[in-house]
Formats: structure tokens, sequence, C-alpha cells
């Protein structure tokens, strides 16, 4: 540079990539696979699917005989201090050479690991694609614009209809080969948590493809890629910390799709398959980046896509946060879908809402509370009647304002709340009746257990629908 007409001339300086120059591992004799082409092939040519389904059971069952870490045959001498960015980075090294770049891509994109391991930036001759340089004109930001959603959307393929039971077949095949272990009853011969993240990311690519048409038998498989991506104990020791920020963004995405058209605990087909990923998944789905987690969305470009959204995936993540911190979130959550909301007062959770049968809500309730306590009373009240239910164990007792009764029922694994007043405008049959003011040693042992007063209780509920 010239200062004050005199030329000034700087020190050389050369930039490098700290992440390129470490030393490289030896390969080793890890099992790996010999298929290598791109993530897009698989989708297109059903013959490479084929074989790509093929070397994946062969390297599950390898990988699961030898142990989850590979063992590496390098003589280089290996410092006993090893940096938290060189771990990470032989991680991905080991990685990419088991399943090749595009498929390591695929889980742990290589721009954001050389994030992890750079704190400082060098650059040169910045340039941001949404300016316009002194030889370009406006129209550029239009095809740059164009370009971004064009690779956005080609993130999804696009499979012939006659080829999608083909593609469902393949799928259930890779699920099989990362959720079974290698040798039976033996979890510790389950494939390395890569694997899975890798079949995870596929499903899901099939799932936005719409391989499964109107046919939920895909549920099933999600819920048991997301139970395989739960980390245990091995898994919490062998993966490098970086690792985790990606596992569980995709364990987050995996749920926010199976969540879709489901009910936490409902009782219909497609309800059980989420519930029961749920209660494995949650308190891992909490530790999730939304930012990365939200990179990992699809576009619904394809007809009967499954795929999971923004919002979703957001509600799905302060759910389960919110689960961590309140044992009552679930069900807040559930009733909240049915129009219906709860409130701790005085022991008793009152409902809140607009129902014109007040059995139903107070069973609905009780029934989502005691999910998480054997002991919980509800009372829903509407401009008509109000309508208390209390719960321990097996025992029911119910209270309708208008009826100077207690009814005591017992209950079931498949007799709840619920189920009892799903036909019911009225009190449910088969009940032991007896009069309001009696008192009953049931009625006083539950309301000893319930740490409530149940006969002042009726008495406010009878006395408040008589002054309306």
């Amino acid at each position: 540079m010239d200062v004050a007409g005199e030329r000034l001339e700087s020190a050389a300086v050369f930039i490098t990539d700290s992440s390129r120059c470490r030393p490289r591992q030896d390969p080793n004799d890890a099992p790996r696979l010999s298929w290598s082409g791109e993530v897009g092939e698989l989708f297109t040519d059903p013959l490479l699917a084929q074989r790509f389904t093929n070397e994946l059971g062969r390297l599950a069952e390898q990988v699961g005989l030898r142990g989850r870490t590979p063992s590496s045959t390098s003589t280089t001498p290996v410092s006993s201090h090893v940096e938290p960015g060189d771990r990470w980075a032989d991680y991905l090294e080991e990685c990419e050479q088991a399943l090749g770049a595009s498929l390591s891509g695929l889980i742990f994109p290589r721009k954001r690991a050389r994030d992890h391991n750079t704190a400082t930036h060098w650059s040169i001759d910045d340039v941001d694609e949404g300016e316009v340089t002194e030889d370009e004109d406006e129209d550029v930001l239009d095809g740059v614009a164009r370009d971004e959603e064009e690779n956005s959307a080609t993130q999804v393929p696009k499979i012939r209809p006659d080829q999608r039971a083909k593609y469902r077949r393949f799928a259930e095949r890779w699920v099989a080969a990362v959720t079974e272990p290698t040798v039976e009853d033996d979890w510790s011969t389950l494939p390395p948590i890569h694997l899975r993240m890798v079949v995870t990311r596929l499903y899901l690519t099939l799932l936005a493809a719409g391989a499964w048409h109107k046919d939920d038998s895909w549920r099933s498989d999600l819920r048991w890629l997301a139970w395989s991506l739960v980390p245990d104990d091995d898994v919490l020791d062998e993966l490098p910390a970086e690792a985790f920020d990606h596992l569980y963004a995709l364990l987050a995405v995996a749920m926010a799709t199976l969540r879709q058209g489901t009910q936490l605990h409902g009782g219909r087909q497609e309800d059980l398959p989420f519930t029961v990923a749920w209660a494995d998944a949650s308190e891992w789905v909490a530790e999730a980046d939304l930012s990365l987690a939200e990179e990992l969305l699809l576009p619904a470009t394809q007809p009967f896509a499954w795929v999971a959204t923004s919002k979703e995936l957001r509600e799905t993540i302060r759910l389960a946060e919110e689960a961590r911190q309140d044992p009552y979130a679930e069900a807040r959550a559930t009733l909240a879908e049915a129009g219906l909301a709860i409130e701790l007062q005085e022991g008793v959770w009152r409902v809140e809402g607009d129902f014109a049968n007040a059995y139903r809500a107070a069973a609905r309730a009780v029934t989502e509370l005691t999910r998480i306590d054997d002991a919980a009373a509800a009372l829903a009240r509407n401009p008509r009647y109000a309508v208390l239910i209390a719960v321990v164990d097996r025992k029911m007792l119910l209270v309708d304002s208008r009826m100077a009764v207690w009814r005591l029922y017992s209950l079931s694994g498949t007799r709840t709340p619920l189920s009892m007043t799903i036909e019911c405008s009225g009190p449910p049959p088969h009940a032991r009746t007896l009069p309001l003011g009696s008192q009953l040693p049931e009625v006083n042992d539950l309301g000893a257990r319930l740490n409530l007063d149940l006969f002042a209780i009726a008495t406010e509920m009878r006395s408040f629908i008589a002054c309306s």
C-alpha cells in the first residue's frame, strides 16, 4: 500500500486451515461401506439402493460383532492429552472412513464441524452473496435466491409411484439393521450411533418424499429409530461433545415428525408409537439446539409427505423442556389439545374450558393426572352442574352436585375414568351408591390419601349449584 507517497509492504502472511493441516489418521482395518456414491443417487436408482441396503446390513453385522468403537492400527505415537477439537476431528474422520464423505456429511456437515474447531477465522476478500458488486446488477440477486430455493427443494427426491413399495421395503431393512443387536438380546452389539443417525436421516427423507402414501406403518419404524438415538452409557462415553448437538437435533426432528397427528397417551393406534418413544426420548429432546434442528427440516414438496414444520419442532422441544421442569407439563399439553385447562387449587385440580359434559371433562383430566401420580382429584364445573372425580390407586369416587350421593367404582388397566365416561352424559353405571351424608371408611381413606376433606368439597359444590 502507499502511505504519503511511499510504498509499504508487510511481511509475508500465509493463511492456513488448521483442521486440514492436522495429521491424518492412518487408515485402519475397521469395517466400512464399500458403496461410496452420493446420497441423492440412493433415491433415483433402485439398483444402487439395493446395493446400499446389502452393504448396510453387512456393515451393521460386522461392527456389532467387533464392538462400537473402531480400533486404530496406527503406529503413530498418540499424545496422552487430546484437545477437544482434535477428538471431534478424529471422530469425523473415522465416520468418513466408515461411511464415505456423502453419508458422513449428511449427519455431521463439515462446515459446522470446522466452526467447532476454529475460534478465530481468517478470510480474504469476503463477499456477501446478498450484496451487488461493481460488475453486477440487481438481477443477479434473483438468481441467487432461485438457486437457494432450488437447493432446498432438491433435498427431497421424487420417487415414482411404482417404486414406493420397493423403497419402503428397503427402509424396513435399514431400520432392522440398526435397531436389532447382532447378538440376540446383547444390546452392546447394536451398530454405532453414526449408523443409526444415517438411517434416521434417510428414513426422514423417504417420509418427505411421500413413499408411504397413506400408510401409517412408518410410525412403528420411526419409533424404533428414535429409541436407537437415545444415548446409553456407551454412547455418552464414546461421542465427542460436539457430536451430541447433531444427535439431539436429529432426535428432536424425528420426534416432531412422529408426533404429527397423535395425542400423547391417546387411545388410537397411531398414538402408541409416539407415546412410547416420548417416554424414552423426551429427556434428550430437551437438550436439542433449535437452530441446528431446524436445519434438518425438509420441505413438503411431494404429495403425501410427512415432514415436521418449524412450529411443530419448536413445540416439541418446548414440551420436552417444560416436562423436565414440571412433571404435569405433559398432562397440561394433552388437555390443552382437548380444549381444557387445569389449575391446582388447595389440592384439587380445577378444570376450565367450554364443555357441556362435566363428567367427560373431569374424567379426562383425572385420567391424565394419574399417569403422573396414582392419586388425584379433579373438579369440572359448567353453568348447570359440577362433577368431582377423585382417584387413588384402583378406587374412584364420583360426586355430582345435583345428586346427594357418593359413587364408588373399581378401576383396572383398561377401565379408566375416561373410558367409563365415553358414552355417558351422566354418571357411569356399576357404582356403589351411598348417601352423601354418611361417613364411609372408603371415602375417609380416599380423603386421607389426597389430604382433602371430600365431604366439605361436595357440600361446597352443591351450595354453588343451588345458588346459581
